[in-house]
């Protein structure tokens, strides 16, 4: 039996709905939103119990698309 996306995970949960991103009036909402970001840069580091400092040198974090998002910071 194959399943019609809306019903792909179920019973567990429904499908998320999706965008058609080949279609103007899907895409522009999710891009207009990303563009508040476009210049924001991120600081990550982990979560760990007693909260420790991160150690060693920061390493960049890039995007997919090659663009610097921010950097991280691991023990």
């Amino acid at each position: 039996m194959i399943r019609q996306p809306g019903e792909l995970f179920a019973p567990e949960r429904k499908n998320s709905k999706g965008y058609r991103i080949n279609e103007p009036a899907s895409i522009l909402p999710l891009l207009n939103a990303r563009e508040a970001f476009a210049d924001a840069t991120w600081t990550a580091g982990p979560m760990l119990v007693g909260n420790p400092a991160p150690q060693g040198p920061a390493r960049d974090a890039v995007s997919p698309c090659r663009r610097l998002t921010g950097n991280w910071q691991g023990t």
